[in-house]
């Protein structure tokens, strides 16, 4: 997994598999990096108090998480990296993959 802060917001990438699964980096719970925490198939496990979330649906799974969490599209083109953003930013975030 890594972190990255694109257009302000804070944003973990996981590859699992031949997916890169890009989500809001921030736990829906209390402030952490979810980024720190644990993967778990397609889940991500906060280090904090170990609120769950499904990382293909944002769906919290296990509390103690109130909303679940934010998911973007991906793509490869090239070497590229690409995550789409939601609508209220129209924009594309790159990140150059080192493969």
């Amino acid at each position: 997994m890594r972190a990255f802060r694109i257009a302000g917001k804070q944003v973990g990438i996981a590859h699992i598999g031949d997916a890169y699964l890009a989500f809001s980096n921030e736990c829906t719970h209390q402030y952490a990096y979810l980024t720190d925490g644990f993967l778990r198939d397609k889940e991500i496990i906060c280090v904090r108090h170990w609120a769950t979330f499904d990382l293909t649906s944002g769906a919290c799974t296990e509390g103690p998480g109130y909303d679940d969490l934010a998911v973007y599209p991906t793509r490869i083109a090239g070497e590229e990296l690409q995550i789409e953003w939601p609508e209220e930013q129209p924009q594309t975030a790159v990140v150059k993959l080192n493969r």
